[in-house]
């Protein structure tokens, strides 16, 4: 169909099996639309005297598997371009030569990875009747997408990826993965690998009326309490602490067993619950200060709740910005949508990225920050490190590990995955 416009196709055919060669690969893996190649990419290097024929001891080899598809993630690089980069979508269909381009830079990237530098893909092309998307991420290691570098940098260790690909195990058939399963796989690991810390991501100040302002109580606190190899360390409790906005209603229902204005409720680590007698708003509209009473004389309340106090002389709290982050589409399918002329950019979940800017982390943190990385049995170890090697569970919240962005003033966390969902929660 295309004449000699496209004369370079038979050289993919040589390069693929040669560089293999050259370059000392044992397997070539691609997926299953290459096994039609396999006869040509084994007779060229038989002819050249670089394999054996019907042998495995000498050449290379292709092996062929079926794609994994994640519920709600796109994994083809020209979309992901187009998320990173932009685009001119619209009115006008790409003509068929637009389409083959695009059809040979996906046989490149399937077996390279990789494009030329500059070079451009078919759907980044103007044509006419077109409108100009905007970015919708902001690079190729976004935390939103699924590349690897996107992974490594919200925090999934390679330990976690490695495990669940192999339970899944390797077929010839394409195989659909609900996203809970990635999540749940990646949970069950960081579980017993990383330490638990006290992070509040939207604070509000708690004034404990009948304790001195001087008032302090250390309390020795495990980073993880079944397992004491990771250590202690000290949690200040004053008169001034602060807990999750989510943990206070302003109205009190019989159903919620938080801190409410005239209820109780226990904190974690403590002896004694804390009552509620009053609250303060800011010009926001928002609750700012809530001003109560602790002791043993305070009814025992029906949860417990975590919270960070306020002391100079242990750091705490840290402030921090905690980033986190959802779905980036609101359709569970977003290879569905309409990618030739703009329409998945409707789809854009709004909240795919949930801010936190006025976040806080216990004065632990900088411990567990010195003994990076967790977990201590990854690669990481050997050297490989990076502020996302710094992974730790929040109490009652999520795992989280730290952005590259962050610096020693600016603490920024990213959520890697969120804690299993507890339904008894009041």
């Amino acid at each position: 169909r295309t004449g000699h416009k496209w004369r370079i196709y038979p050289t993919y055919e040589f390069t693929h099996c040669l560089c293999d060669s050259f370059e000392g690969i044992t397997h070539s893996l691609c997926t299953v639309e290459f096994e039609t190649l396999r006869p040509a990419y084994n007779w060229l290097l038989e002819a050249l005297d670089h394999k054996i024929p019907a042998s495995e001891e000498k050449g290379p080899m292709q092996r062929e598997y079926g794609r994994l598809n994640v519920e709600g993630t796109i994994l083809s690089k020209r979309r992901i371009q187009m998320l990173v980069e932009g685009v001119k979508a619209g009115g006008q269909q790409p003509s068929e030569e637009e389409e083959l381009a695009g059809a040979a830079e996906e046989l490149q990237i399937a077996e390279t990875g990789e494009e030329e530098a500059g070079a451009e893909t078919a759907v980044s092309k103007p044509v006419s009747g077109t409108q100009t998307i905007p970015p919708v991420v902001r690079g190729w290691d976004d935390p939103r997408l699924f590349t690897l570098v996107a992974l490594r940098r919200r925090g999934v260790p390679p330990g976690a990826l490695k495990k669940f690909v192999l339970d899944l195990g390797v077929t010839k058939a394409n195989a659909d993965t609900k996203m809970h399963m990635l999540d749940a796989s990646i949970r069950t690991y960081l579980e017993r690998t990383v330490p638990r810390l006290i992070v509040v991501l939207d604070p509000i100040k708690v004034v404990i009326d009948n304790l001195p302002e001087d008032y302090l109580e250390e309390r020795d606190v495990p980073f993880d309490p079944k397992d004491k190899e990771k250590g202690m360390h000290k949690l200040p409790f004053t008169k001034t602490i602060y807990i999750d906005r989510d943990d206070f209603r302003e109205v009190d229902d019989p159903d919620f067993f938080r801190l409410a204005p005239g209820k109780s409720v226990g904190l974690l680590y403590v002896d004694h619950p804390l009552r509620c007698k009053s609250f303060t708003k800011g010009e926001d509209g928002k609750v700012n200060e809530i001003r109560a009473e602790y002791g043993a004389d305070v009814p025992a309340g029906k949860a417990r709740i975590h919270w960070i106090g306020e002391s100079a002389a242990h750091k705490s709290p840290i402030k921090a910005e905690a980033r986190i982050f959802n779905s980036l589409f609101k359709n569970p399918r977003p290879n569905e949508l309409d990618w030739k002329k703009g329409g998945y950019y409707e789809n854009v979940n709004p909240d795919s990225e949930i801010v936190h800017k006025n976040a806080m982390i216990e004065a632990g943190f900088l411990d567990i920050q010195q003994r990076a990385p967790w977990p201590k049995e990854e690669g990481e170890a050997k050297g490989n490190t990076g502020p996302e090697a710094v992974r730790f569970q929040g109490l009652r919240t999520a795992y989280f590990c730290v952005d590259k962005d962050s610096s020693v003033d600016n603490i920024i966390l990213n959520r890697i995955v969120s804690l299993k969902e507890d339904t008894s929660k009041k």
